[in-house]
């Protein structure tokens, strides 16, 4: 399977959860991400929506193999998702400037609500579901 986002989805597919967390590690690795750092990324080669994809896949990944501690912890280092550092505005040469809002996928914030709650952290899951509802309305 390639090092990259389609290998990734190859392996999801297959419900190879240990391998989606081991290739996930490689390709952010690769594209000098850290899975969970807190500190500022060097320079990187990897679309920001990418990096959120590849990030998703690694939580259901934890999640399907019962590391819930290891996705909070995950989920915690991607910080807000509200940040500006999530909206299209802010990479206008990576998605053009008539692009706006937050690019972060749907799922990923749902997946955060049922993590938290998994960690036993229900008020944070009531609130991401909270803010999800809010989004819509």
């Amino acid at each position: 399977v390639e090092s990259s986002l389609e290998g990734l989805k190859v392996l999801a597919k297959g419900r190879s959860w240990r391998s989606v967390l081991s290739l996930s590690s490689e390709v952010l690795r690769a594209k000098s991400e850290a899975p969970m750092s807190q500190e500022p990324l060097k320079p990187s080669s990897m679309c920001p929506l990418e990096r959120l994809l590849v990030m998703q896949l690694r939580l259901v990944a934890h999640v399907r193999t019962k590391g819930v501690g290891q996705a909070a912890e995950e989920v915690r280092a991607l910080g807000d998702l509200d940040q500006p550092k999530y909206m299209y505005e802010s990479y206008p040469g990576v998605f053009g400037v008539e692009k706006r809002g937050s690019f972060v996928p749907f799922g990923l914030k749902l997946l955060r609500a049922e993590i938290w709650y998994a960690a036993g952290r229900p008020q944070e899951a009531l609130d991401e579901l909270y803010r999800l509802l809010e989004e819509e309305g």
